[in-house]
């Protein structure tokens, strides 16, 4: 009996998320969708595999949010832009998680999604009214 070692190295490519902690989205008007941009940046020469988790139901009633692509393949030394689109659901400040998986990764990049969430500013142009 004949025995064959294998020697073998598992290596993943390296790749980052722009921005990396915070998705800005300032100031949004309430149930009106507003889009900012991520970058998934792949830094190797191996080609790199993404997907955006889904969002959990309890953080719906703040705000939703929608991706113009779900999970793909990023060519190596490339990046993949991916549009968020969030919709507020209450007013005032707005806090939710946003979750990037790279395969092959044993953590996943997890962001914050910020916003302020207004509706209509109304000035009445008088302090009366008078039906007679």
């Amino acid at each position: 009996m004949l025995a064959v070692p294998i020697k073998a190295e598992c290596i993943v490519p390296k790749v980052r998320v722009t921005p990396s902690e915070f998705l800005q989205f300032d100031n949004c008007f309430l149930k009106h969708p507003k889009t900012k941009q991520i970058q998934i940046i792949n830094e190797d020469s191996l080609k790199a595999r993404f997907e955006i988790m889904p969002q959990d139901d309890q953080s719906k009633r703040v705000a939703t949010y929608e991706v113009d692509k779900w999970s793909g393949v990023i060519e190596p030394h490339a990046t993949q832009i991916v549009d968020v689109k969030l919709q507020t659901e209450i007013l005032g400040p707005v806090r939710t998680n946003f979750t990037v998986k790279i395969d092959g990764h044993g953590s996943q990049v997890m962001m914050l999604i910020l916003a302020s969430s207004g509706g209509p500013d109304v000035e009445l142009d008088k302090t009366e009214l008078d039906f007679g």
